[in-house]
């Protein structure tokens, strides 16, 4: 396998653990360890337009505009789990059409690409709808919801086992 088939994978790789959690949080992530209760994506928007202090016009406006981009995200989702199938099917054939599997790792990484647009242009529309005294504050949000996305100062990894 050549260098760049190599570095292609692992660029998918970490794309795809990337917009997995972005997936997480747009569409619902559990609450840190910590913090009673769980919280669904109905609980995280309000969340995210309590610390904005969006008005009940801009919260109907938000919360339709959050309606939009999960759906958004479901289509992109289903689109990745078909490719995937599609590419992981190669394994039970003899012959590999290397063209064909680097058809579909293209459209992979585009719907990847895709998952973090439409995240960005989510949140561009909902900076869109702040007034300007709310800008301050969507900046510290947005602050904190990158951190969540990128999983910041989190270790998920499980403890190393002892091996004996």
């Amino acid at each position: 396998m050549s260098n760049s088939k190599i570095y292609k994978i692992g660029f998918l790789i970490m794309l795809a653990v990337n917009v997995t959690v972005i997936g997480f949080l747009v569409v619902g992530r559990p609450l840190p360890p910590g913090r009673p209760g769980g919280r669904g994506q109905n609980d995280l928007k309000a969340e995210i337009s309590d610390r904005l202090g969006l008005s009940s016009e801009q919260r109907n406006a938000y919360f339709k505009l959050a309606a939009k981009h999960s759906e958004e995200m479901r289509h992109i989702e289903r689109d990745q789990k078909e490719q995937a199938e599609l590419y992981l099917g190669y394994l039970k054939k003899e012959s590999l059409s290397e063209k064909a599997m680097g058809e579909i790792l293209a459209k992979l990484s585009k719907l990847e690409s895709d998952k973090i647009s439409v995240t960005y242009d989510h949140f561009e529309e909902l900076k869109e709808l702040c007034d300007p005294s709310q800008l301050a504050q969507f900046d510290k949000t947005i602050d904190q919801v990158i951190s969540v996305l990128l999983n910041k100062g989190k270790n998920n990894s499980p403890p190393p086992r002892d091996r004996r």
